[in-house]
């Protein structure tokens, strides 16, 4: 007989990033109210004292994102879901941490195993009537501001504007929130003066680091150095960027264990992503006190952030844009440290013992869904 298990977290993102580490930091200190993670990244989640799962998926399907191999995909999920419910422990709640489209096994699950839904919804979500469907079928969301928009579109697509009107307004169901960071977690405070530019995330195309790298050779004078953490998706058929190994100004680290320490020696990050859904890396800079430069694209901290007072922003995917800003604030240590400050005190707005209260009261608390 299997035993009795309340929750899981699942999981299928095989790369890490910003979804697994917010939701780390939402559970921080309660790793054993989950029972179980179901994961196609097993290291990440041993790593930080979690049980784990590994999900099984034929290579020639791992890179599927719609149509009839999306499918069979997440049903081959589902059965995996299906049967540690089962046979292991039965699966009374499951928190899906990225958004219906990733998490969508759960959901095919859910029809047969009956478990109930907590849903964070971290980034974009494609236009689809399928997911559309699944907001009405979880339990509880929790969602970034920067995606309500794309869940508004896709419940439309499935049942209309009026339904859509009346399922946006149950308020005991849809929660926004926003990332934050652990007071244990706190950034040490950056270097004024190092002239060192920084740049943090995984070689995926969509976050840059080849805008970022062609700027940095247009920067006036090059009395810099730069310092770039990143993370190599384990799916190697994923679009990705090449990492600048034979530049003298240049340091690179995969995926290194002490990023705090390398941030810290740095004054100035910035960020390439393509519509950055929140960006973690941007909150953990400013809480730094770098002075942070992103691109003016409407994305989370395009809107939250003011140029020139907390940010300097820079027209998107505009390398010769973003090499004259670089070469402002190099020679402007003043203006430089300003506009740090100004993001440091912002970021103290963001403190994940707040920011994340909400989603952990309902996920360990067993509040009614």
């Amino acid at each position: 007989m299997p035993r009795f298990q309340h929750k899981i977290i699942y999981d299928p993102v095989p790369f890490v990033g910003g979804s697994k580490i917010a939701v780390h930091r939402a559970l921080a200190g309660n790793v054993s109210d989950i029972d179980l993670v179901v994961t196609s990244n097993t290291d990440f989640w041993k790593n930080l004292g979690y049980n784990t799962r590994i999900l099984h998926c034929p290579h020639f399907l791992s890179d599927a994102s719609h149509g009839l191999c999306f499918f069979i995909k997440n049903l081959i999920f589902a059965i995996q879901i299906m049967w540690i419910s089962v046979f292991i422990s039965r699966i009374s709640i499951a928190v899906g941490i990225s958004g219906p489209g990733t998490d969508y096994a759960l959901y095919l699950a859910k029809f047969f195993i009956g478990n109930k839904i907590i849903q964070l919804v971290q980034g974009p979500i494609p236009l689809s009537k399928t997911v559309g469907k699944c907001f009405l079928k979880a339990e509880r969301i929790f969602y970034l501001p920067s995606t309500y928009i794309t869940i508004k579109n896709c419940i439309e697509r499935a049942v209309g504007e009026e339904i859509t009107e009346y399922e946006l307004n149950n308020k005991s169901k849809y929660h926004e929130f926003i990332n934050g960071i652990p007071a244990s977690d706190w950034p040490k405070n950056c270097l004024y003066g190092s002239n060192t530019i920084f740049w943090a995330a995984s070689l995926l195309k969509w976050k840059g680091l080849e805008i970022f790298t062609s700027a940095l050779d247009k920067v006036e004078g090059k009395q810099y150095q730069a310092k770039i953490c990143y993370i190599i998706p384990s799916d190697n058929s994923l679009p990705m960027d090449n990492v600048p190994t034979e530049k003298e100004n240049i340091a690179c680290y995969e995926n290194p264990s002490s990023l705090d320490l390398i941030r810290e020696k740095c004054e100035i990050f910035v960020s390439t992503s393509k519509q950055e859904p929140f960006g973690l890396s941007i909150l953990e800079s400013l809480a730094a006190g770098m002075c942070v430069v992103i691109p003016s694209d409407g994305a989370y901290w395009d809107l939250a952030l003011q140029d020139g007072k907390n940010c300097r922003k820079y027209n998107p995917g505009d390398d010769k844009d973003l090499a004259n800003i670089l070469s402002e604030l190099l020679k402007d240590g003043n203006q430089l440290r300003m506009i740090g400050k100004k993001g440091a005190e912002l970021a103290l707005n963001y403190k994940a013992e707040d920011t994340y209260l909400n989603i952990k009261t309902m996920i360990l608390n067993n509040v009614a869904l």
